[in-house]
This record gives structure tokens, sequence and C-alpha cells, in this order.
């Protein structure tokens, strides 16, 4: 605990209120140092019972609050992750069609030579 308490200590309350909206309590900044605080706890921690509500009291938040800001994020993160899948599968099927047609160029261009390399064959 004292681990998460040391990293805790480094986002401070004094970054986290958001100037820009004061109906939003918790800045931007601060939402995402959180969320990464817990994902980083919650991959080196040989106890994960109640680590959420651990790291949420030495924020200072409610666990509910960071739970909600945990839940986002990883729809954020699917999100992202579903159009990258999108585009990479888009980009593989313009390769694809780029190196059929490529092929078939090629395919072209050595019929032609064997055709004029015949026409100018001496022997023939």
């Amino acid at each position: 605990m004292g681990n998460i308490k040391s990293k805790a200590e480094s986002i401070t309350k004094s970054d986290s209120k958001n100037k820009d909206n004061p109906a939003t309590r918790y800045n931007e900044d601060f939402r995402q140092r959180a969320v990464n605080l817990y994902n980083e706890q919650l991959k080196s921690s040989t106890n994960q019972h109640g680590l959420r509500a651990r790291i949420a009291r030495e924020l200072g938040i409610a666990d509910p609050t960071l739970r909600d800001w945990i839940l986002k994020a990883d729809a954020r993160d699917a999100t992202i992750n579903s159009l990258n899948e999108t585009e990479a599968a888009e980009r593989i099927k313009k390769l694809e069609k780029e190196n059929a047609d490529l092929r078939r160029d090629f395919e072209i261009v050595k019929a032609a030579s064997t055709f004029f390399a015949r026409e100018l064959d001496p022997r023939t």
C-alpha cells in the first residue's frame, strides 16, 4: 500500500481541479493519471482485492468515481482498438488488390517481352 500512497501523492489534488469547467470536479489529466495508476497497480499487485477502493481513498476520491473513469477509459480504448482493426483490415484489402494488379501487370510485361524476343530473334 505504501507504493500506492507514494504514487498517489504524485497525482496532486491541486492539479486535479478543472479550471475550464467548474461543473466537472476533476480535470482530464487527473482522471487519466488516476486510471493509469490503477492499471499499473493492477498489473503488478498480488493482492487485487480492494485495490480500486484503496487507490480511490489515497487519491481522495470516491470508489465509484474511479470505477466510472476506469470503465470510460476501457470503453474508449476498445473503440480505438476497434477503429485500428477496421483501418488495418481496409489497408490489407487495398494492398491485396494492389498486389493482384501488380502480378497481372507483371504477367502482361512478361508475355510481351517473350513475344518481342521471338519477333527480334534472327533464327526464326
